[in-house]
């Protein structure tokens, strides 16, 4: 069984952090591609996305 993390499509949060906290990365999705075979492939896109956070922010 495969599982497959989306990102965000809005804020992303940064991965392995102790504290709240912001990533730069920008919003992004997930695309599947499946085939008659039982082949499938898997790739992540990040949108351009203009969107000013604030980085010091304690939630959202």
């Amino acid at each position: 069984m495969h599982y497959l993390g989306t990102p965000s499509t809005r804020i992303q949060f940064k991965p392995n952090s102790v504290n709240f906290a912001l990533d730069e990365e920008q919003p992004g999705l997930r695309l599947v591609t499946l085939y008659p075979n039982g082949k499938w492939e898997s790739e992540v896109e990040r949108v351009v996305y203009s969107c000013k956070l604030d980085f010091a922010a304690a939630g959202y």
